[in-house]
C-alpha cells in the first residue's frame, strides 16, 4: 500500500466522521463541537475508532461526558 493509498483512506475516514458529526450537531440544533467529532469518529469506524477503542474510549462514555461539559463555541469544522 502506497502513501497515497493511506492518505486516501484517512481522508475518507475523516470525511465520514465529519459528516456524522455535522449530522449529530444538526439533530441537536447547535453548531458542531469536538464531542460531536469524537462521536462521529466512533460511529463511522476506521483507524481513529480502532485507536480510541484500544484505549478504552467508547461512544457511550463520550456521550455521558459530553453532557457534563460546555460545548465548544465557534468551532470551525473546515479547520479540523
Amino acid at each position: 500500500m502506497s502513501t497515497r493509498d493511506v492518505d486516501s483512506l484517512a481522508s475518507a475516514d475523516h470525511q465520514m466522521a465529519m459528516a456524522e458529526a455535522q449530522r449529530i450537531a444538526a439533530a441537536a440544533g447547535r453548531g458542531i463541537s469536538s464531542v460531536d467529532i469524537l462521536i462521529g469518529m466512533l460511529r463511522t469506524g476506521g483507524a481513529a475508532a480502532r485507536l480510541l477503542a484500544e484505549r478504552g474510549i467508547h461512544e457511550a462514555a463520550i456521550e455521558v461526558l459530553g453532557c457534563r461539559v460546555r460545548p465548544d463555541q465557534g468551532l470551525d469544522a473546515t479547520a479540523v
